[in-house]
């Protein structure tokens, strides 16, 4: 396997366990901090600077390597080949289906559905219906000047 390649996988790698780490820490501390809310310190921010600069310095180390490895495929020239080359249409492509099936289009439409009434069942439990009510209530009394 050529060095250049190698280089472009190893980046890829090490941005997605990055992304990864920095989700699994997003979620440590939002769910630290809800505990903190049920606590009864129902005004406290779950997100504040220190949370995240203490969640981002565990994984310095991880930025440095992805750093790194950005560095290396910039000073070795490593790059995909097929990245400015058009896609190529397959030789038996007949265009796009005129009619969408019905049965998959209720499908993904029930999941759409279901999802929707999950977040909204989920912020309405989480507290943030009466945040959103607030600041709703607040833009408008601004925008016609009663505030």
């Amino acid at each position: 396997m050529d060095k250049k390649r190698v280089l472009l996988i190893l980046q890829a790698i090490s941005c997605i366990a990055l992304s990864a780490a920095l989700a699994v820490s997003a979620i440590h501390i939002y769910l630290e901090g809800v505990a903190f809310r049920a606590a009864g310190n129902a005004t406290a921010w779950i997100y504040t600077r220190e949370k995240a600069a203490a969640a981002i310095g565990r994984f310095w180390w991880l930025f440095a390597l992805c750093a790194l490895i950005t560095v290396l495929c910039i000073f070795f020239g490593a790059r995909d080949e097929n990245q400015d080359r058009p896609v190529k249409e397959p030789k038996d492509y007949t265009g796009p289906k005129t009619q969408p099936d019905p049965g998959r289009q209720k499908i993904v439409r029930l999941i759409v559905l279901a999802a929707a009434l999950i977040m909204i069942v989920a912020g309405i439990f989480n507290g943030s219906m009466h945040d959103v009510l607030m600041k709703a209530i607040m833009i408008c009394t601004e925008c016609v000047g009663l505030g």
